[in-house]
């Protein structure tokens, strides 16, 4: 019983994280909207990395600075 607790748990846990960065993401998305033109794009494409790209670079990070 405690496998399936700790499994929901980890479950869990990265289904919240995927969501925080998503609703990150979608508030970044918003803000490039409010720029002009000639900075929305670069603005918007700054800020289209998906979260399992950004889960891996920051896994590659964490395990090159231990």
């Amino acid at each position: 019983m405690k496998f399936i607790a700790l499994g929901m748990m980890v479950f869990l846990a990265a289904c919240s994280n995927k969501s925080i960065y998503t609703g990150m993401q979608e508030g970044n998305r918003q803000e490039c909207n409010k720029m002009p033109e000639y900075q929305r794009q670069q603005c918007l494409d700054k800020n289209n990395q998906s979260y399992e790209d950004y889960k891996r670079e920051r896994d590659a990070l964490k395990s090159s600075a231990e």
